[in-house]
């Protein structure tokens, strides 16, 4: 309705009228996207444009993410995986603003950002788990890469220990559990182990899903399986590890039986490019 108004008035009001809305519509414009600095906020749209790091030089990030498949071997590059870098903004001038740049990977598993020189964490969060890791962007460099790869290991075979501790029939976050596996795949800096619980007595065709529960590593530890004392230059073929864990949802005990076909996979991240941060 008032487009056509504006249409009909003639003369020099109408200019100045259409010209004031203009003027409010492209503030409008400009403010619903781009990038809000601040203590602590976060800054959306698309990282490429640095339009925040007007007065600084801007050097090209590439964080690349894969999934590697350790029982076959293949790596994959994960598509549609949401990246996010934080920058403190103090590291170049007296200012304390800091700044979080998100972007998802495309289907080449890249993620890419124009951001000037300084130090950045890189933070990824995968199956709920969030990683950081670290790394400093010099004012020489012309690129930057990350390489983030998530290993999964599938087991065949595992042994799990817990204890109800209050008698309720259920492990929630806090209670520990111990799983032991011997394998001749390394895992490195594991975070996550799933497990998906399905009925064994139900056809092959349409097992339904009872659990499928994510359990954060807080420890791990390995060792040779049947290593001996005092033998030099021993050929390791299998190691048995042990991972501690506390549930990041809630468990029944009555599920974690015999009577359950209960598959089990590890996830460890290797990084190249930053440092991952020990107090993840």
């Amino acid at each position: 309705m008032s487009y056509n108004i504006l249409q009909n008035w003639k003369g020099p009001t109408s200019i100045i009228i259409s010209f004031f809305i203009m003027l409010i519509l492209l503030q409008n414009a400009l403010g619903a996207g781009g990038f809000n600095t601040g203590d602590g906020n976060t800054s959306s749209g698309n990282p490429l444009v640095g339009n925040s790091f007007d007065d600084f030089q801007l050097i090209s990030l590439e964080v690349d993410v894969f999934l590697n498949n350790k029982n076959i071997g293949k790596t994959q590059a994960l598509e549609d995986q949401l990246v996010s870098v934080m920058w403190n903004a103090s590291t170049l001038s007296t200012t304390n603003k800091t700044m979080t740049l998100s972007s998802e990977t495309d289907v080449r598993g890249k993620s890419l950002f124009r951001i000037p020189p300084g130090e950045y964490i890189i933070n990824i969060v995968y199956e709920g788990i969030p990683r950081n890791a670290s790394f400093v962007m010099n004012s020489d460099d012309t690129l930057h890469t990350v390489n983030w790869t998530i290993g999964k290991l599938s087991l065949d075979s595992y042994q799990l220990e817990f204890k109800d501790e209050r008698q309720e029939g259920i492990l929630v976050n806090g209670d520990t559990l111990l799983m032991v596996y011997d394998n001749f795949i390394l895992i490195n800096d594991p975070f996550l182990v799933t497990l998906k619980m399905t009925n064994s007595t139900q056809g092959p065709a349409n097992l339904p899903t009872i659990t499928d529960g994510n359990l954060i590593v807080l420890n791990d530890d390995l060792a040779p399986v049947g290593s001996k004392l005092g033998i030099v230059n021993e050929v390791i073929t299998q190691w048995r590890f042990s991972l501690v864990l506390t549930p990041v949802d809630t468990f029944f005990t009555t599920d974690l039986t015999i009577d359950n076909n209960i598959s089990a996979e590890i996830y460890d991240v290797v990084i190249q490019g930053a440092i991952l941060n020990a107090t993840d």
